[in-house]
């Protein structure tokens, strides 16, 4: 797995006329992957693995989820095979997102009684800190 980097702020996918995914990318002077990885693998035929077991996106979301809680200063290590339809890759990085943002709902609602959607700083960077959105994505095979 040849890992391109770590996106550590924002990642999700945009939803108007004009399809795209919207990343921040990490700055050029990339430092190495570090802390438990969690290995999310979308294959040619659009089957998914975790940790090189075959899962759906409901085993994806649920492995991701114990992996923050277990895992804290985690990665979510996200690759694909050549070949990996556009709509699939969207599908996977859509549901690896979700995780983390039912995550942080979970954690913003017991220390603050709201979703993380409705909470404002410094609550919102509280939650952040908690679960930090730590994504590697690899170059696909």
């Amino acid at each position: 797995m040849r890992i391109l980097g770590l996106v550590l702020v924002h990642l999700f996918a945009v939803a108007s006329a004009q399809e795209g995914i919207y990343m921040q990318l990490p700055t050029e002077d990339l430092q190495p992957v570090a802390g438990p990885t969690l290995a999310i693998e979308v294959h040619a035929t659009g089957a998914a693995s975790v940790n090189g077991v075959t899962a759906d996106s409901t085993a994806i979301s649920t492995a991701i989820r114990e992996h923050i809680r277990t895992h804290p200063d985690g990665v979510v290590a996200f690759d694909t095979e050549r070949g990996v339809s556009y709509r699939r890759y969207l599908e996977a990085l859509d549901t690896i997102k979700d995780a983390f943002t039912a995550e942080r709902d979970k954690v913003a609602r017991t220390e603050f009684g709201l979703p993380y959607s409705g909470l404002k700083e410094p609550e919102r960077s509280v939650v952040h800190d908690r679960v930090p959105l730590r994504i590697s994505l690899a170059e696909p095979d």
